[in-house]
């Protein structure tokens, strides 16, 4: 049995489903505030039971081409279409800060706080600002 208890504060995830279970013990609480168009554009994708599974987080990013994308302060190389992948071991408590900023646009942030990770669960805490959106691809899709 795998448990999750993630709190999101301004991420909007529209495709998941909205009770955000999968047949697996869940608590995910979404949190959504203003979401601002005119910021720059920031989405990851990360799947939750993968976290799980291999101690290892994995979140593929997608941002404007021309935007300055860091992850905790260090610069990321963004491939010709604004995307890159991000890989790294979890050490709980850990934060990854991934911030986006493009000329003439306000920035956007996506910040995963885990708080805790064992062989069956993950607790998290997600804040996005600006126009971020992070997505689960273990939850199913509405």
């Amino acid at each position: 049995m795998i448990f999750f208890v993630v709190s999101f504060s301004g991420c909007i995830d529209t495709g998941t489903n909205g009770d955000m279970t999968n047949g697996m013990d869940k608590d995910i609480n979404v949190t959504e505030s203003e979401f601002n168009p005119d910021a720059t554009r920031l989405e990851a994708y990360w799947n939750t039971s993968d976290v799980i599974k291999t101690s290892i987080i994995k979140i593929e990013v997608v941002s404007d081409p021309n935007a300055t994308v860091t992850i905790n302060g260090e610069v990321v190389n963004l491939n010709p279409d604004g995307s890159f992948n991000y890989e790294v071991p979890v050490e709980a408590p850990m934060e990854i800060e991934i911030r986006a900023e493009a000329p003439g646009k306000e920035p956007s942030t996506i910040t995963i706080i885990i708080e805790k990770i064992t062989s069956n669960s993950l607790k998290a805490t997600i804040n996005c600002t600006g126009a971020s959106n992070i997505f689960d691809s273990s939850l199913p899709k509405v």
